[in-house]
Order: C-alpha cells, then sequence, then structure tokens
C-alpha cells in the first residue's frame, strides 16, 4: 500500500528522518517504529510503501525525527478488509462511513473534515487535505481530474490528484476566504470524478467520495 504524506513544501530531504507506528483499533502501538519504505516525490510530499496483513485493523501514526526532537506529522487508518472493499467497488463507487477509506490528517476515518472559517489549509502549510483510496480499483478513473463540492451550496473546487494510479489520492487545499459564505454547522461533502462528455452526451460523472464538512469559528 502506498500513503501519501505532505510535510510543506519547504520540508525536503528528510525521508531518511520519518518514521511509521502502527496502532490497532484503540490506538495502541504495534511493534517498533518502522523506518524504512519511505519516498520523496518532491515540494514537501513524500510516500510511505508498506505491506499490510489482510487482517489488519488500526492506523499508522508518521513522526519526524531531527535532532532529539520527535513531532507526529499525519496518521492514517487502514481499512480492515481490503477484499470486502474490492467487492464494494463492483456495487457501489460512494465511498463513506468509518473505514472505508485511507486518509492523512486532518481528514477522519470516515473521510469527514472538519474546517476552521477563515483558516487556511494549503499544501504548502502541511495542512492540505487528503483522501486516499481503500483499496486498488475502488475508485474510478481520474485522469480527467476531480472536484469538491458542498451539497445545496455554489461551492466547487478543484481537487489535487496526488496519484491517478491505484493506490489513487486526491487532496484539497482552501484559502482562508474560501467558505466565506457559509455559517457554522456540518455539511455535506461531495468528491466527484471531472469526466468530460463527447458531444451531444451527457457527462459520465461518478462521486467517488461521500463525507460530512464541519464548519466552526476560531
Amino acid at each position: 500500500m502506498r500513503i501519501p504524506l505532505s510535510l510543506g513544501k519547504s520540508q525536503t530531504g528528510l525521508a531518511a528522518s520519518l518514521s511509521a507506528q502502527l496502532v490497532d483499533e484503540h490506538d495502541s502501538a504495534q511493534g517498533g517504529p518502522i523506518t524504512t519504505g519511505f519516498t520523496e516525490l518532491g515540494n514537501g510530499l513524500y510516500a510511505w510503501y508498506y505491506d499490510f496483513a489482510d487482517d489488519f485493523d488500526g492506523g499508522v501514526v508518521f513522526t519526524l525525527t531531527t535532532g532529539e526532537t520527535s513531532v507526529v506529522v499525519g496518521t492514517a487508518s487502514i481499512a480492515p478488509d481490503p477484499i470486502e472493499l474490492a467487492i464494494k467497488a463492483k456495487t457501489d463507487l460512494i465511498v463513506g462511513g468509518t473505514g472505508q477509506v485511507t486518509v492523512n490528517v486532518p481528514v477522519t476515518t470516515g473521510g469527514d473534515i472538519a474546517v476552521i472559517l477563515g483558516d487556511a489549509y494549503l499544501a504548502a502549510d502541511g495542512r492540505a487535505f487528503t483522501w486516499n483510496e481503500p483499496a486498488a480499483g475502488v475508485w474510478p478513473d481520474l485522469s480527467e481530474g476531480a472536484t469538491f463540492y458542498i451539497r445545496n451550496s455554489n461551492f466547487s473546487k478543484a481537487l489535487s490528484v496526488i496519484s491517478a494510479t491505484s493506490p489513487k489520492a486526491v487532496q484539497l487545499e482552501l484559502a482562508g476566504t474560501d467558505l466565506a459564505q457559509f455559517e457554522p454547522g456540518t455539511y455535506e461533502l461531495h468528491c466527484r470524478t471531472n469526466n468530460l462528455a463527447a458531444s451531444g452526451e451527457p457527462p459520465d460523472v461518478i462521486t467517488f467520495i461521500q463525507a460530512n464538512c464541519k464548519l466552526s469559528w476560531p
């Protein structure tokens, strides 16, 4: 499995300083820190490759260690049953619910996100929202891009496709003014493909993430 990790645009050359700690569903550590499998992708983006057991149920805590200082820079939740998810992909391509999507902080295990109104969530600061495909073949083709929507509003924003091949990954950046039209509350979010239709035909758009977006004041 490939798990993307964003540290911020200026955070380069740190692959050897990263480690991953497996945890179970109760957040108890499983074994010791893992320092292998990290690859730098550029612009502060990294990827961690690991072969999880089919019955693994828990998550990963990523730590950056420089000198004597260690800080947690991300977490990921791992779907407990990839086979079940692959079967689900044949009947329902909408991803939602706890344990159905693997994500990095600050996205929760159900694909939900929490936004403080007025704050910026940018990749350069390591705060962009990243969703990961839970298992190969679950998400549709993303070669034509994807868009983030908030239901029952006119708000939409292009997603960055971090990986267009399985395991796929998309990322959302928000400026501090992007959600100025909204009041605090919980809204339904959708992430959809940008499939472009041939002339005279309806677009073949597919929703591949459906979750909640919680907005609050500082």
